[in-house]
């Protein structure tokens, strides 16, 4: 028998189309090509063709959903509104630290650190938040997004 994927592709070569109407499957052909052969082998298969195209929608249905990135024109993009609220705090403040997030962590085990550092590299290219800093231009305040860069963390060897 072949797999779910070349006969999928036979199907789609021969212009037969497939797609699921709630809990139901639905086929639309070209005249003559729905033999008996493959009505049969259709009905074996349905509830594999089923499972496939709903895991194909939920895909799909997951990739409609991603946050999109802003499209930029080259200014860098105002600030929002909770933006705007800590850059006014922090000019009151005169350079207050009371938005850091100082942080300790007890890891127990052996520590990959290469993994630690490429995971965190990861998270620091994939969210801009972490590299938006604010500035001023021409008195207006203004996200500046910094592109990636590569963490190097520090390490001190305590094994006496």
């Amino acid at each position: 028998m072949k797999t779910l994927k070349k006969f999928l592709d036979n199907l789609a070569n021969q212009n037969v189309k497939l797609w699921l109407e709630g809990e139901r499957l639905r086929c639309k052909a070209p005249e003559g090509v729905l033999t008996s052969e493959l009505q049969t082998q259709l009905s074996n298969r349905k509830q594999e063709i089923i499972t496939f195209l709903q895991q194909a929608n939920l895909k799909r249905e997951f990739k409609e959903n991603l946050i999109k990135p802003i499209e930029r024109n080259g200014n860098p993009p105002p600030l929002s509104y909770a933006q705007q609220r800590l850059w006014f705090l922090e000019k009151m403040a005169l350079s207050s630290n009371a938005y850091n997030m100082p942080l300790t962590l007890h890891l127990v085990g052996k520590l990959d650190y290469v993994a630690l550092q490429e995971s965190l590299n990861q998270i620091i290219a994939r969210h801009e938040t972490l590299r938006t800093t604010f500035s001023e231009i021409n008195g207006t305040p203004v996200q500046i997004i910094q592109p990636p860069f590569e963490l190097e963390l520090p390490r001190k060897d305590l094994s006496g």
